[in-house]
């Protein structure tokens, strides 16, 4: 893969990404302080402060053609994983580590659509997460979660950022 200088910020990394590690450390301390499942719902604060960070920050209507290519791999990603959520109530699998294999896969996609290979490497990480949440259970899962998704979000984010700077 070659790189290139596709026009692309890594701000939708890096507003998803701090918005999930800051929900997952929430639940976390929520869960190990009163032992109530209920805080998983907190999750939901996810997309409602990630989209609302997101329409306050954008400055125009007016995307490029890699940006909207984007925009719908994130938003068929996070309706499977609404989708995921939805069927968890039903049936009992490992959520978080589908998740975590859902958000790898996105962030290679996105990796690939612009031409970084760093990223791609980055979004592996989403799939070996997966493979540590499937070894362990409990609570712990919603650290393995943050540092999942701080590799395969923020980290992408920032060094997207930073490559812009210096272009």
């Amino acid at each position: 893969m070659e790189q290139s200088n596709i026009a692309y910020n890594g701000n939708s990394f890096l507003i998803w990404g701090y918005s999930t590690v800051f929900f997952s450390l929430l639940v976390f301390m929520c869960l190990k302080l009163t032992a109530d499942e209920l805080y998983y719902c907190l999750y939901a604060g996810v997309p409602i402060s990630a989209n609302l960070i997101t329409r306050l920050i954008q400055k125009s209507n007016s995307k490029s053609r890699t940006e909207n290519l984007i925009n719908k791999v994130w938003a068929l990603f996070g309706g499977l994983t609404l989708f995921l959520c939805i069927g968890r109530y039903y049936y009992t699998f490992p959520l978080f580590a589908f998740i975590s294999s859902l958000m790898g896969i996105e962030t290679i996609v996105t990796g690939i659509i612009i031409k970084y290979r760093i990223v791609v490497v980055l979004g592996l990480v989403g799939i070996v997460g997966m493979m540590s949440l499937l070894l362990i259970s409990g609570y712990e899962q919603n650290l393995i979660i943050t540092v999942v998704f701080f590799f395969i979000s923020v980290i992408p984010g920032h060094i997207i950022n930073c490559r812009n700077i210096r272009i």
